[in-house]
């Protein structure tokens, strides 16, 4: 659910969390300008000492150009700046296991510029003056902006040594007035010994002290060209320490805005009234959905009463007034107290956060990402389609002493478990039109639950008639099934094509009972939105043509056409590729010709 934390996240814990004992001032989301490990720049072939990285984002680092009045005397002193030192490494906040460095003050070899004296080196140099900035960022829009790294100092107390963490409006580049050092506005300074150990510090450039006037405040923001740096300083007669080591530097600023950013969208299957069932799986035709959007108030403190609205295909349906405590980490949710009952076709649910209300809008960092939408399509869940194939001859007689199988096919294209329920009766009278009048039928069983792994499954069903003591000699009767997956009113209907008789002694001496006029017995259901049953009488044996006409007259399919015994029978149609509206049944016999009309809503 929760998809999208940026760096900033990372940010805010440290500058809120670590960092939580300094003055602070207020701020919401904050906007990563730098985050600096320096360990990627291991990566880069053309990295040469003294440190210069390539063109970042139109950003890079700078060294300085090492004007004379900042460097000691003697042409042994002359190549110095600021480099990356291979193990000297702060692995407190993110560890690195592949590359491992910190940026060091160094001085070069002046023979041999590629092989820099480290710290360890015994005729590490005194008394440099060395400076590395970054920039430059716009600060126009900041509320506030701060400074966070990680840094190790090695100095003996006697030490004339420095680190300054400076930040300026106006190119570093440019500063070679020889008092430089009296007029930088500085953020911190360090001139003694932290302990066997790194130390984090962080500066904000709304309070930079000016050097030499600790009274005297400067503040960066609103500037639209702002560089931070460190400078070095080194002015003891005698090896004094091993340098300054920084590493995890990070640069970022604050809009004093908010960020308002759903994440995810839910769908809600209510169990109980005190469950819900949330996914994102499609419902089902009829289903009672309830909707719920995550979403993260990026940045700190209470926001401002911002709205949340749902849409349901463009047309609102839930609407709601909050303010949260906005928190980078903190996933919130809003459900809709509404219950929709999913219906078939395509839909598109968008929730939009920090639309207009009474009085304006959310000040926001980014107005261009309040929404989030997800497209779903509800399929009809039709009822299953069940055929039967056996008995078809008329009639067929019980097995002596043996089960009567009755073999089937039923096909349904989107539920896992379809239950048959068998039943014979001997006049099937309403069957389609009044489902009530199985009530009268002499029960036979159920099936197992069909756990398809096609959704046509063929099967046969094992009935113990010579059980069943309503039974009595000389009966001939219909095997009837009734086809249901568990969904209301979701249920089907089909009737045996031939017959089952009790017999006396043989079939030869039996005489069947068959209906006293032939033409269409009745359609189930009626309107259909995607099979209707159609069941018919036949007086005798004969040949018969059963189509369906539209309303216009036109002929768009035959069922049947050829030979068929007397007796009961039905037929489902399932249309393809025709469109809603009136269609008619003709059932047409040497004798008679009927017709019936049914409605196709899909």
């Amino acid at each position: 659910m929760q998809k999208h934390f940026a760096k900033h996240v990372f940010l805010l814990l440290m500058f809120g969390l670590l960092l939580g004992l300094l003055p602070q001032p207020a701020y919401a989301v904050w906007h990563a300008l730098l985050d600096e490990d320096f360990n990627r720049d291991l990566q880069i072939e053309n990295n040469r000492w003294p440190w210069f990285t390539d063109l970042r984002n139109n950003l890079r680092w700078h060294w300085n150009p090492r004007p004379a009045h900042f460097r000691s005397e003697g042409d042994d002193r002359t190549n110095y700046g600021w480099g990356l030192q291979d193990h000297i490494y702060n692995i407190r906040i993110r560890p690195q296991d592949e590359f491992q460095q910190a940026l060091w003050c160094a001085v070069t070899n002046l023979n041999d510029p590629d092989s820099p004296r480290w710290p360890e080196d015994e005729n590490y140099m005194n008394n440099q003056n060395a400076w590395v900035w970054w920039g430059p960022v716009d600060l126009t829009d900041a509320v506030s902006a701060g400074v966070s790294f990680w840094f190790y100092l090695d100095l003996e107390h006697i030490a004339g040594d420095s680190l300054s963490a400076i930040a300026v409006n106006r190119d570093p580049a440019d500063l070679t007035d020889e008092n430089f050092f009296n007029n930088v506005p500085i953020g911190r300074s360090f001139t003694h010994r932290i302990v066997n150990d790194w130390s984090q510090q962080i500066f904000y450039l709304d309070s930079l002290v000016l050097a030499g006037d600790e009274d005297n405040l400067v503040s960066m923001l609103g500037e639209d060209e702002v560089w931070i740096g460190f400078v070095w300083q080194s002015d003891g007669g005698d090896i004094a320490g091993s340098g300054a080591y920084i590493d995890d530097l990070i640069f970022s600023w604050d809009d004093g805005l908010f960020d308002i950013v759903p994440n995810d969208i839910f769908l809600g299957y209510p169990i109980n009234e005190d469950s819900t069932r949330w996914t994102d799986t499609t419902p089902l035709e009829d289903e009672e959905i309830q909707f719920m959007v995550t979403f993260v108030a990026d940045g700190l403190g209470e926001t401002p009463e911002f709205t949340v609205d749902l849409y349901l295909d463009d047309e609102q349906i839930y609407t709601e007034d909050i303010s949260v405590v906005g928190s980078p980490v903190e996933v919130y949710s809003v459900t809709a107290d509404v219950l929709w009952a999913a219906t078939p076709g395509d839909h598109v649910i968008r929730w939009e956060l920090d639309t207009p209300i009474d009085d304006g809008r959310v000040d926001e960092s980014d107005d261009d990402n309040n929404s989030i939408e997800m497209a779903f399509h509800v399929i009809h869940n039709v009822a299953p389609v069940l055929n039967i194939i056996s008995p078809a001859d008329d009639p067929t007689p019980l097995p002596e002493n043996d089960d009567a199988l009755i073999s089937f096919t039923v096909r349904d294209t989107l539920d896992d478990n379809v239950r048959i329920t068998w039943y014979w009766t001997t006049d099937t009278t309403g069957i389609y039109s009044d489902p009530s009048v199985f009530d009268e039928f002499g029960f036979i069983g159920r099936s197992i639950d069909l756990n398809r792994q096609e959704p046509l499954y063929e099967g046969v069903y094992s009935w113990d008639w010579e059980r069943d003591e309503d039974l009595q000699p000389e009966m001939v009767f219909w095997i009837v099934g009734i086809a249901v997956d568990g969904w209301l009113d979701n249920h089907q209907i089909a009737v045996s094509p031939g017959r089952f008789y009790f017999p006396l002694s043989s079939a030869s001496t039996f005489e069947t009972q068959l209906p006293t006029e032939s033409g269409i017995q009745g359609t189930y259901p009626n309107p259909f939105n995607d099979s209707v049953k159609i069941g018919y009488d036949l007086s005798g044996k004969m040949r018969i043509r059963l189509s369906v006409f539209d309303i216009s007259g036109r002929h768009i399919q035959t069922l049947i056409a050829g030979e068929i015994s007397g007796g009961r029978h039905d037929i489902s149609w399932r249309p393809e590729n025709n469109t809603a509206g009136v269609y008619l049944l003709r059932l047409e016999t040497p004798d008679i010709a009927t017709t019936r009309k049914v409605i196709y809503l899909p």
